[in-house]
């Protein structure tokens, strides 16, 4: 660091300094550069406290970006955090050297045309005006990755005159003034793994921050597939219960004859092939925790009675026993159906859902939020490149945005995304996935002709025998075949689901 002195935009280096400035050097224009490895919080106050700083009396006009940042302007270049500046009409101020650098964009002649995602990222800021540091996703399509980065508004009195977003160079921290994250026992999830930016997503995850800071019941309701216990792992993280058991039980997956005795426990000889001693149910291991209740529609009547006492009364009784149990167990349940509907038909009870759906949260489906399929798409994308051990694995820009506006419907939603994107990088033999890697299914849309041959014409059946002896002589081996057909492997395997040989035992019994 040093101490400068910062008068009609130039900076004047005057000694290395205190880090401390009395009041006398601000108002005379001293400010602390710090050439590297920059926290994002001091960033964060330089740059709330710039608008702040009494202005220098300058010998010409000074442009815009210098006008409204002050002493911030000539420094940012000097910061190892990627900077960027946007006006109240969403015009670009400011980028510095590090920011170009890692957004891909010319240093000399910066332009955000290329990341229209970083523009729209930055209206957002403007319109919603957050009070505190927010955290955000940024997809670059130029680099093909994922950004980290804080967004803020910069404000002159009470009006919002700008959007600042921070792109960290190194591990993300939290700006100064938020509280350190608890422990987290049981959770897997934080509200920081929750991807999207579309409007219904952030409205669900903000109704999720305001259940995580009570203990009233949550419904998540939403199709299978949308990330309901991703939030529901989320909402506990955040929550003073965060140190305490996080227990999630499917209860669609669990005999209707055996789901009382796996939540509530039971006495020893209570039944034919009960534990000695007896057990302890889910809700007693969630003592003083949460526990997610999912898929709650396939209770059956009599666990329903159960779950409805134990939520009026905050106590059960084991099976086999008399004695009640106090409990302090938060319950988050979830759904993939109707429970109105269910409701109606008598499937389920009407006092236990108004118990249930006390703070209500819908998640949208993936077809409703086409807008977070690169985000999406970007940090699975991430994993699967972890996992084959391919750092180097991108989409071309081209596959990104036909993947976000293939009127495809996504039936399986989040996870059926995640489960393509990885089938297409374990195929793919070369690091950049294009359009053409994706399942025909994906790229057909709905009602149009599909490029699936004629599988009765000549040429076709004998494209077909030839495909299977090759594959059959490799021994099943997708990339010997290729080789010796002379195509790419994600070729082969497309050519395999044309001709509907997908599976190796159809390939043998031809």
């Amino acid at each position: 660091g040093c101490r400068a002195q910062v008068r009609s935009g130039q900076v004047a280096v005057i000694e290395p300094p205190d880090h401390i400035l009395s009041a006398s050097d601000q108002a005379q224009g001293h400010v602390l550069l710090c050439r590297t490895h920059v926290q994002s919080d001091l960033v964060i106050d330089l740059l709330a406290g710039s608008l702040l700083a009494p202005p220098v009396r300058a010998e010409r006009p000074r442009p815009p970006a210098e006008a409204l940042l002050g002493p911030l302007t000539p420094a940012a270049d000097l910061l190892s955090d990627g900077l960027v500046v946007l006006d109240a009409q969403g015009q670009l101020l400011l980028c510095n050297r590090a920011a170009a650098q890692v957004l891909r964009l010319d240093p000399v002649a910066p332009s955000l045309a290329a990341v229209p995602e970083l523009v729209e990222l930055g209206r957002t800021l403007l319109t919603t005006a957050p009070s505190t540091p927010q955290d955000y996703q940024v997809y670059c399509g130029r680099s093909g990755r994922l950004l980290a980065a804080w967004g803020l508004v910069l404000r002159q009195d009470t009006q919002v005159v700008a959007a600042a977003l921070l792109f960290p160079a190194g591990p993300r921290l939290e700006p100064s003034g938020r509280k350190p994250k608890a422990i987290v026992v049981g959770a897997k999830y934080t509200f920081a793994d929750l991807v999207g930016q579309s409007a219904a997503f952030r409205n669900a995850t903000k109704i999720g921050l305001i259940a995580a800071g009570n203990t009233l019941s949550v419904l998540i309701s939403g199709e299978s597939g949308t990330g309901k216990e991703m939030l529901a792992h989320a909402i506990h993280a955040s929550s003073p219960r965060a140190p305490k058991p996080f227990i999630a039980v499917n209860c669609g997956a669990i005999p209707r004859e055996l789901i009382e005795s796996e939540l509530f426990g039971y006495e020893e000889g209570t039944f034919t092939g009960a534990r000695k001693g007896g057990r302890q149910g889910r809700f007693e291991e969630a003592q003083g925790g949460t526990i997610f209740l999912d898929e709650v529609s396939e209770c059956s009547p009599s666990t329903q009675v159960a779950l409805l006492r134990v939520l009026e009364q905050q106590e059960l009784t084991r099976l086999g026993s008399g004695q009640p149990i106090p409990l302090d167990v938060r319950i988050i349940a979830a759904t993939n159906k109707d429970l109105l509907k269910e409701v109606a038909k008598g499937l389920f009870r009407e006092d236990l859902y108004y118990r249930l759906n006390v703070i209500s949260i819908h998640l949208p489906a993936l077809r409703e939020r086409r807008e977070d399929i690169p985000l999406l798409a970007a940090s699975f994308l991430a994993n699967v490149a972890a996992a084959l051990h391919c750092p180097d694995l991108r989409f071309t820009e081209e596959a990104l945005r036909a993947l976000a506006l293939t009127p495809y419907p996504w039936p399986g939603n989040v996870r059926e995304l995640r489960n393509v994107l990885q089938q297409v990088g374990v195929l793919l033999q070369r690091p950049e996935i294009r359009w053409e890697d994706f399942p025909e299914v994906i790229r057909t849309p709905r009602g149009e002709p599909s490029e699936r041959p004629d599988t009765g014409g000549w040429l076709a059946q004998t494209e077909r025998q030839l495909i299977c002896q090759i594959v059959q002589q490799c021994a099943g081996n997708l990339s010997q075949a290729a080789q010796q057909l002379g195509i790419s492997r994600s070729t082969l395997y497309r050519k395999l689901e044309q001709f509907g040989l997908k599976r190796q035992t159809q390939i043998d019994s031809v």
